[in-house]
């Protein structure tokens, strides 16, 4: 997988980063400008945490932090993906956990740098199914359009301009990139 192309024949991305979650498929895909050793090496084994947090409207903030770097956060919601890739979260028994595949992209030659996989603690996990449920209720389905989407997004990061902000939201839970919980779960 590192080396090739993250989409067979297309050599450039936006950057950005994306986080999707399809069934208990979850993936981080990092589109990043001028790549380093040292981002590969952060990536593919430096420490990783990772954080959830929905807003009173259900949208997902998918929180993560490589180490060396600052916060980063990417919105999810899974109205945002083809209808006939919008499946359902598991539920998440006492000692289940679920897994996310990790992607560094080059914006610049479109290859991809780095992958990993790591698995989230069970508190977070169960949070994740949880708030990406919620997207599939009928008053959230009935309510969505992507206008309403991008200004709701656009209100939480009027109250909350950094990603660390959020981290310290109530509601928000967080862990590292195997198992140790470093807040209590919020689940309203």
């Amino acid at each position: 997988m590192v080396g090739k192309y993250f989409q067979e024949g297309r050599t450039s991305w936006v950057p950005g980063s994306f986080f999707t979650m399809i069934g208990p498929e979850c993936r981080l895909d990092l589109f990043w400008d001028n790549i380093s050793s040292e981002d590969v090496w952060r990536v593919s084994n430096g420490k990783v945490s990772f954080g959830v947090w929905y807003s009173e409207d259900r949208d997902l903030f998918f929180l993560y932090r490589f180490e060396g770097c600052h916060w980063s956060d990417t919105v999810f919601s899974a109205m945002t993906l083809p209808e006939e890739k919008r499946i359902r979260p598991p539920f998440m028994h006492v000692t289940e956990k679920l897994q996310l595949l990790i992607t560094l992209v080059s914006t610049e030659t479109g290859k991809i740098m780095a992958c990993r996989t790591l698995t989230f603690s069970h508190p977070l996990s169960k949070k994740l199914c949880l708030a990406v449920d919620k997207h599939f209720y009928a008053n959230y389905i009935k309510t969505w359009n992507e206008s309403n989407f991008v200004e709701r997004v656009a209100r939480v990061y009027q109250t909350y301009p950094l990603p660390e902000m959020i981290t310290k939201a109530q509601g928000c839970i967080l862990c590292t990139g195997q198992e140790n919980v470093l807040h209590p779960p919020y689940l309203a």
